[in-house]
């Protein structure tokens, strides 16, 4: 993909006109916009996501419902949907989207992507006993009053 369509006015896939950008997406993260720890993991992303490659969707919002058919049946906090719209579109969540976003960033980041040689049950096994206590442990914003983006990265969030 060019530079060009990268940053040209295409739409997201699927013909949804509900969800404009201002560039092509590339790798969306869907995370619980409810979720202190979730809310904190997409602070991290962008204070280290240099590039700018990953576009960020509460799973409460608009887009994650128009994409519902990818995470409806999932128990998940977190899904990266890379290639959004694609053929080449793939779909990865717990461990997995971690590891990818952490290969994507790549820099320091990218050794931590080795960690794929963990079998995934264990992985996942993990990632499951943190999501399920993430609330108690860290806390979570009511409904109304979840976190708003900084105006520097409100173009990287879709509705």
């Amino acid at each position: 993909m060019t530079a060009q369509q990268e940053t040209s006015g295409t739409r997201l896939g699927r013909g949804n006109d509900a969800l404009p950008t201002k560039r092509y997406v590339m790798h969306l993260v869907l995370y619980d916009g409810r979720c202190a720890l979730c809310n904190g993991a997409v602070r991290f992303l962008l204070r280290i996501d240099h590039r700018g490659m990953l576009m960020f969707a509460s799973l409460q919002g608009e887009t994650a419902r128009s994409l519902k058919a990818m995470w409806e049946r999932r128990d998940v906090s977190v899904i990266l949907v890379s290639h959004l719209g694609t053929p080449e579109e793939t779909v990865r969540d717990k461990s997995d989207a971690f590891l990818e976003i952490f290969r994507l960033l790549g820099g320091w980041w990218k050794p931590l992507a080795m960690l794929k040689v963990v079998p995934r049950s264990l992985r996942d096994c993990v990632y499951g006993w943190i999501a399920r206590h993430r609330y108690r442990w860290f806390g979570q914003y009511p409904y109304e009053a979840c976190p708003i983006p900084s105006p520097q990265h409100r173009e990287r969030f879709l509705p």
